[in-house]
């Protein structure tokens, strides 16, 4: 996301793919769906200056064969300073055609106003 790349952001994913936030949960699934989040993340980024995001694996473990559950952890820094708490990111990623894509994530963003809403449809 952070090249402007659709095309090698897209071939991670296996659609229809999920994403929850604190906000709701968005489903996505076609390729025209994943661009319109993919472009909005991009402008939310574009306009807080584009931060660099940092992301470290905290834990990871293969559920089944085809199954990865995993969770990361987020820190976005911009100008040597951290603009937020970290935050962590659990996905399952599925082994499709010997790839592994990521099948859903949820997002537990309690301070992130520009991109929650993007990811979390709100509940209601």
């Amino acid at each position: 996301m952070e090249t402007g790349d659709f095309e090698a952001f897209a071939a991670c994913f296996d659609l229809p793919t999920t994403t929850q936030t604190f906000e709701g949960e968005r489903t996505f699934a076609t390729t025209g769906e994943l661009r319109a989040m993919f472009d909005e993340v991009c402008r939310a980024y574009a306009r807080m200056g584009n931060p660099q995001r940092i992301r470290h694996c905290v834990e990871a473990r293969l559920r089944d064969p085809e199954t990865i559950e995993s969770t990361h952890e987020t820190r976005e820094l911009k100008h040597g300073t951290f603009l937020r708490q970290p935050y962590p990111v659990f996905s399952v990623l599925k082994k499709i055609d010997g790839a592994w894509r990521i099948k859903s994530s949820q997002y537990a963003l309690t301070e992130h106003p520009e991109i929650a809403p993007i990811l979390g449809a709100p509940k209601g």
